[in-house]
């Protein structure tokens, strides 16, 4: 189910409870609509007991076990119960329930990982919350705690006079690594557009860089979309606010294309900042097609965006698998990190690295960037929630940014100013020639 969808929220429950509903129907969007048709028809308790063995007799019709690590999950079941509760009872009881339902599909709660802005991951993945109920850590259990959490609309609006004290800030670094911006004409000058590229070891240097040298090209303003985990934390919080970057929830992304914006994805996400040993530039992207489908959904282009020079300046002597195979791994597993879900299987842990400059200091490189041609999605209109069309996008939209990434390293070995040292050494000969 979608919230475009017009068929009866009954036909949905009938398939739900006769087991027929297909795996790859039984969504999020589709948990919510069960879960309102029966508090709206049972009322909460009764609806949280018919719901626990409903869930988990479709889970196993589905193939899915109900464990410590997957299938039914008391503690998510209980909060959307009463916030579905909550929701519901504000709302008229002789409203038909697909409207409510409606409703509910355009609220806070259809927000995917809505609720990680009331629990901590750690807490919520943990084996003791699926298998009882465990209460919330960061927000009250509300309606209202959950919409301010998740609509911030300080996160959304933006000063654009952030940009001068980037810019102000960043000059020494500009002056030194002098980046270089080709296919800005790709970007359009106002219009909503997607911006999705490679995200560079330990994931920071590049992206100022890059924001400053497009919005004086092209006027634009860069909108990043942020890991979760970054916006629980308060100082760091304010500092990404301060630079545009918003939490990356749909609902962010929709509110941003609806202004207008140009909005900055990174697919690789946090794996492919915490680079290994030979991922040099690699796209590390596993089977995520959120970006892609995204964009489908609101028609918006994609231009594909290669940042090189970051990881020239590095060279990794240690990383996750080489810290899992030494005796602080074989800590971490005695006292149970690495079974903790926020782990992520040591995706978390960053590398070791030392500069590639005189006395390990990182060596000083020019950053290249280079966006390419729009990418269409207009062909897949209609089509966002097709796994194979995002797929698609996905895999057009990763060659294409492969391929800026080899062209810019060609730029990048016949450049005679590569290094600040070249760029100086330049400039003095042609003062002695004048």
């Amino acid at each position: 189910m979608t919230r475009s969808d017009r068929r009866p929220v009954s036909d949905l429950v009938a398939r739900f409870r006769a087991r027929t509903l297909p795996a790859e129907e039984w969504n999020h969007a589709a948990h919510l609509a069960v879960g309102a048709w029966h508090v709206r028809q049972y009322g909460p308790e009764s609806a949280l007991r018919r719901l626990r063995s409903g869930i988990r007799r479709l889970n196993e019709a589905h193939g899915t076990p109900n464990s410590d690590t997957r299938g039914y999950h008391e503690t998510v079941t209980r909060a959307y119960v009463a916030l579905l509760a909550e929701l519901l009872g504000k709302r008229s009881r002789r409203e038909a329930i697909d409207a409510s339902v409606r409703a509910v599909l355009a609220s806070p709660l259809a927000a995917k990982g809505a609720l990680f802005e009331l629990w901590s991951r750690e807490r919520l993945l943990s084996p003791r919350a699926r298998r009882r109920w465990v209460a919330p850590d960061r927000r009250p259990l509300s309606l209202a705690s959950l919409t301010a959490a998740v609509h911030d609309p300080e996160a959304v609006a933006f000063d654009a006079t952030a940009v001068e004290t980037l810019h102000r800030i960043a000059a020494p670094l500009r002056r030194l690594l002098s980046p270089v911006l080709l296919g800005a004409e790709h970007v359009p000058r106002s219009g909503p557009v997607l911006i999705v590229g490679n995200h560079t070891v330990y994931g920071l240097l590049d992206i100022p860089l890059l924001g400053l040298e497009l919005y004086e090209q092209r006027g634009r303003l860069v909108r990043g979309l942020g890991d979760h985990n970054h916006f629980a934390l308060p100082v760091w919080r304010d500092a990404l606010h301060a630079l545009g970057a918003v939490r990356g929830t749909r609902e962010n992304c929709a509110r941003l294309f609806q202004r207008g914006e140009a909005v900055l994805v990174f697919p690789g996400g946090g794996r492919e900042v915490m680079k290994r040993k030979g991922e040099q530039y690699a796209l590390i992207w596993k089977e995520r097609i959120g970006f892609a489908r995204l964009a489908i959904e609101h028609g918006v282009p994609i231009v594909p965006l290669a940042s090189v020079g970051v990881e020239d300046m590095f060279e990794i002597v240690a990383d996750a698998e080489d810290l899992l195979r030494s005796p602080i791994g074989a800590l971490l597993r005695a006292v149970g990190v690495t079974r903790r879900a926020w782990f992520r299987g040591g995706e978390i842990i960053p590398p070791l690295a030392r500069g590639k400059g005189p006395a390990g200091l990182p060596r000083l490189e020019r950053q290249y960037f280079l966006l390419g041609p729009p990418i269409d999605t207009t062909r897949w209109a209609g089509r966002h929630g097709d796994a194979e069309a995002c797929l698609a996008l996905r895999e057009e939209v990763k060659a294409a940014i492969e391929r800026e990434i080899a062209q810019l390293r060609a730029v990048q070995a016949a450049d005679p100013e590569r290094y600040p040292v070249q760029r100086w050494l330049r400039r003095a000969a042609a003062r002695l020639g004048a």
